[in-house]
Parts: C-alpha cells; structure tokens; sequence
C-alpha cells in the first residue's frame, strides 16, 4: 500500500505521482509545492512524529535546590526520582501523552509544585509545560521541553526517564547544533 500524500496544490500530474518512501510508518511525509512562478523546486518532507506506544522505565535523579535552575545550560536537568517513580511501568500511547502526564505529576508534587508560579501550576495541571526564563525562549518556544539525551535517532529509549533532561528551547536547539 502506498502511504497517503499530499500534495497542494492539487494536479493532475500530482494524482499520478506514485511514491513508495522507505521510512516506517511512524513517520509521516508530504511534498511541499511553491507557486510555479516562484522557481522553488518541491521539497519531499518526512517528519517522525513519535507515536509508538511505550512502557516507562528509569530511576530518575534526587532533586536538590530548584529544579529547573539547571534547564538552561549542558544536557539540561533530569527528571526528579520522584516522578519516575510514579511513571515508571505505566504506558503510554504516544509520547505527547507521556509530556502531558509528566507535567501533570509535576504539579501535582508537594515539593516540586512550589517552584511554580500559579500560572505555570494552572497550564501544568493541564498537562502543558511550564514557561522558562525569558533568557531560554527561542522565538515563540518559550516553554520548557523534554530532551532525549541519546537520540531517538541513535537508539536512544523514547520512554526512559533516565535517558530525558528537562532543557530550555533554546538549550534545546543548542544542543541539536552542537553547541557547547
């Protein structure tokens, strides 16, 4: 079966187009078309969007101190033993749905939760990240994210709490780059 692609604008030429792209099928691919005049050739994009279902494992790490005081420099900080303790053996759909428990349980923790202002405690309980310094934001990523410091690419656990630091976007793009 040929995987489902989009191509815009629509064609004919376009509906005969038969693609077979070797990438499994987490991933999903369009072809982005610019207007003809424009000169720009069509780009064939893949994006992994990380939808496999996963069981968490991992010990985590004692927190001392502010947590998140870290976030923003090196591989970030880890996950506190505290949430991996109640994370770990539970599954998960999709990787989204680990984030959004994540930064619920985080919350909902008596010692972590008190880092928060209510604003960031009101998203979190949401199940969305807490907003960074404004030193960490990078353009609109302004909330803090969850990096996996061996690559999913590599081999790295998609849901293992000891393979995950909480970073700053733009610690985050730091460390995709390459910067130290």
């Amino acid at each position: 079966m040929t995987p489902q692609i989009w191509i815009y604008p629509p064609s004919e030429k376009a509906d005969s187009i038969i693609v077979n792209p070797i990438y499994p099928p987490e991933y999903k691919d369009f072809i982005l078309v610019f207007p003809a005049d424009s000169g720009v050739q069509p780009l064939y994009i893949v994006m992994n969007v990380r939808r496999k279902p996963g069981i968490v494992t991992g010990q985590g790490q004692d927190v001392v101190g502010i947590w998140l005081a870290g976030a923003g420099v090196g591989l970030g900080v880890p996950v506190p033993s505290q949430i991996a303790d109640q994370l770990r053996g539970r599954k998960f759909k999709d990787f989204d749905t680990f984030r959004k428990t994540f930064w619920e349980l985080v919350a909902k923790d008596p010692e972590l939760s008190q880092q928060f202002n209510e604003r960031n405690l009101k998203g979190m309980l949401n199940g969305l990240a807490p907003v960074s310094p404004r030193a960490g934001h990078a353009g609109k990523r302004i909330a803090f994210e969850l990096h996996h410091i061996e690559l999913i690419k590599d081999g790295g656990a998609v849901y293992d709490t000891d393979n995950i630091n909480v970073v700053t976007p733009r610690r985050h793009i730091d460390i995709h780059r390459g910067v130290e």
